[in-house]
């Protein structure tokens, strides 16, 4: 019997946070990794970007289709409170986007499993932008914003979706390597059968 799980999740900075977590839900104990740490070993901050392009045409179905990371780019390391909560802010055109993750992912069905990051249209916005919603973002925002720390390194990757153009701020650990996922869209877990599958297939 084929076991198949269905995960939709709200591209929302509160969802991306359980976004992470939903590799729970398709197997317990499911050994994972992310778009970041898949590949090279992360000997420098830039090893995640190097991994994430090389990863997101490969794990994510509908790359190519609409959906197009452009390029990333090194920018500073964080020297103040301020300018943390500058770059965090700068994302909110991405909370906003309406967008969600999409994943059916099974144990037993491998060929037919799927990560879709799915963007509205320009045609068809999303509409629920309302002020328990911005409120949420606003809180979700001010949590954020203590998970990153002085001296953290940030890069902004650019990307397209169905004819927008996002710039999306990402923050490095500069001392582990990591890329700090909280808030973090593309930070998503994904089964590592899923990785080492479609990696060899392409």
């Amino acid at each position: 019997m084929k076991k198949i799980f269905i995960c939709v999740f709200i591209l929302f900075l509160s969802s991306n946070i359980r976004a992470q977590q939903f590799t729970a839900v398709i197997e317990n104990k499911e050994e994972t990794t992310t778009l970041f740490d898949y590949g090279q070993p992360l000997t420098a901050t830039e090893s995640n970007f190097k991994n994430l392009f090389k990863n997101f045409p490969r794990f994510v179905s509908n790359s190519g289709e609409g959906l197009k990371l452009l390029s990333y780019e090194y920018l500073t390391a964080i020297k103040s409170e301020k300018q943390i909560k500058l770059y965090v802010r700068r994302n909110t055109k991405v909370y906003q986007s309406g967008g969600l993750i999409l994943s059916v992912l099974g144990v037993n069905d491998i060929e037919n499993n799927k990560i879709n990051l799915v963007f509205p249209s320009e045609h068809q916005p999303y509409k629920r932008i309302d002020k328990v919603l911005l409120k949420e973002i606003s809180d979700n925002i001010e949590k954020l914003t203590k998970n990153i720390v002085l001296g953290d390194e940030v890069y902004v990757v650019k990307f397209t979706a169905n004819g927008t153009n996002y710039d999306f701020y990402i923050f490095v650990n500069p001392k582990t390597k990591n890329v700090r996922k909280e808030g973090n869209f593309l930070g998503f877990n994904i089964p590592l059968y899923y990785a080492d599958f479609y990696s060899k297939r392409n």
